[in-house]
């Protein structure tokens, strides 16, 4: 009996930054659709605030996209001719134009999810700006999720981030799941990490009591909206680090890098001077700070 491949079209915001762009790796790999029988096409929605649609052309030749990616003479877009990876060129906090997305694809079905990783992300940046960190991780996060709901999609997976456990009790603890979040976090992004958190959480709560009243409901239109439920994922991770095995695809931020590998690899190869550490009183065998970091292709 033959098995039959489905076809599923998946929405991946910032999906041409560092995270976003092994993630599409992921999604676009054969192995993929091998082991789950679902061959994904994605639709990257991106302002390139801080990436380059350079990584989406290195993601269709590690993915052996057929004819390659190619972005339109306008900059606004792109695709590979096979429509298995499509680019627009669009801020999620731009209602206007995340709806045109969504309304040009609504008559080939739709979206049957998203991955959202668009928004601000640096720690200290978070500080200085704190008004644009809330105004564009939460925005855009309400934005997507008021345009998913209109348009029948209702699976979704966030980025967040383990800086919503705060500062730790116990330095020496392992971080459990299901430590407390919220109480101690020390930056903007942070916080705004666990807002949407605790947004994601309202949203589906509010999606059980609508699906509950509508079950008692007689009219045909209200038990097959009842069918369909919200599904959530949070990943919360730290210190993203390393490069698709081929050595094509990495971390390469725009202007001065705030994550500490992309920063050593430019003192590396000359581009930066020097690398700073910072503190010389920790527990540990020198005094200087521990990080654990996690390769990008396991995340």
């Amino acid at each position: 009996m033959a098995i039959t491949t489905q076809k599923k079209r998946i929405l991946v915001t910032g999906g041409c930054g560092y995270i976003g762009s092994h993630t599409l790796v992921s999604l676009l790999d054969p192995v993929t659709t091998s082991r789950t029988n679902i061959e994904y096409s994605i639709v990257v929605v991106d302002n390139l605030a801080n990436s380059s649609s350079e990584s989406l052309r290195r993601v269709a030749s590690i993915a052996s996209l057929h004819g390659g990616f190619a972005m339109n003479d306008d900059g606004g877009g792109g695709q590979d001719p096979g429509g298995r990876l499509i680019f627009r060129k669009v801020d999620c906090c731009d209602a206007r134009a995340l709806r045109a997305v969504f309304d040009e694809f609504a008559p080939f079905g739709g979206f049957h999810g998203a991955v959202h990783f668009a928004g601000l992300k640096a720690v200290g940046e978070s500080t200085l700006i704190p008004l644009a960190y809330y105004e564009t991780n939460i925005g855009a996060t309400t934005t997507l999720l008021e345009l998913m709901e209109e348009y029948g999609c209702r699976s979704i997976v966030f980025s967040s981030s383990a800086t919503v456990y705060g500062v730790a009790k116990d330095e020496k603890a392992r971080l459990k799941e299901t430590d407390e979040v919220g109480v101690t976090i020390t930056n903007c992004y942070g916080r705004t990490k666990y807002m949407i958190e605790q947004i994601l959480g309202d949203f589906h709560a509010s999606h059980a009591l609508l699906r509950e009243k509508r079950g008692s409901s007689n009219n045909k239109d209200d038990e097959d909206a009842a069918k369909k439920d919200w599904s959530i994922v949070i990943l919360r991770y730290f210190n993203p680090a390393g490069a698709h095995p081929s050595g094509t695809l990495g971390e390469d931020p725009s202007g001065v890098p705030n994550n500490l590998m992309p920063f050593v690899a430019q003192v590396a190869v000359g581009r930066r001077p020097h690398v700073t550490v910072f503190g010389n009183d920790y527990d540990t065998p020198d005094g200087t700070g521990i990080r654990d970091y996690l390769h990008v292709m396991d995340l």
